[in-house]
């Protein structure tokens, strides 16, 4: 008999099962990778993918720390300054982030339907935090404090975005995007909002 007489015949070929059937499972096994309740790396992730939105402007300043980000993304006519300033893990509670995370995808389902001219905001309490989701034409950002220690800087976390037009007559030289072409609801770039 030869390995093909072998393999076509079922009963001399080896099978190997892989995996874990549903009958099979015990109800206290854990994939030790599986997480849900991670929301405040689901946090840091949806930062770093807006970091990485911009890709075809010039960054014209960076900073990071272990928990504080600032950017700031040119194109030829306005530019994206994006700034997060996360508490360090632990200190505020998972369930808080994912409020906010929550918060922000209700909001961001309606990004296209907000006016130009108005913001669109959710907050919640949650625990001893309050969260709100911020949202017009030239902003996003998500803030979480405490509401018993609202000047702690170890429980907040703040991350927001905010587009500027490019303006020589201002003396800041940028003005708000209110009532222009430019827009966060808008895709651009690789920009596609937070989600």
């Amino acid at each position: 008999m030869n390995w093909f007489d072998i393999l076509k015949n079922a009963g001399l070929a080896q099978r190997q099962r892989q995996g874990i059937s549903a009958r099979q499972k015990d109800e206290d096994f854990v994939f030790e990778d599986e997480d849900e309740d991670d929301c405040y790396n689901e946090f840091l992730d949806i930062i770093d993918k807006v970091m990485a939105s911009f890709s075809n402007s010039t960054i014209n300043h960076w900073h990071q720390s272990e928990h504080q980000q600032t950017a700031k993304f040119e194109y030829d006519d306005f530019f994206i300054r994006v700034e997060s300033n996360i508490a360090e893990k632990g200190k505020i509670p998972d369930e808080v982030y994912c409020a906010a995370i929550e918060l922000a995808k209700i909001q961001h389902r309606g990004r296209r339907s907000v006016r130009p001219t108005s913001t669109s905001t959710h907050g919640k309490y949650v625990g001893d935090y309050f969260v709100r989701s911020a949202m017009n034409q030239d902003k996003y950002a998500i803030f979480i404090h405490s509401h018993k220690e609202p000047h702690s800087p170890s429980l907040r976390s703040t991350f927001m975005l905010e587009l500027n037009v490019k303006n020589p007559d201002d003396e800041r030289g940028y003005s708000s995007a209110f009532d222009t072409e430019y827009s966060l609801h808008k895709d651009f770039d690789n920009w596609r909002g937070f989600f």
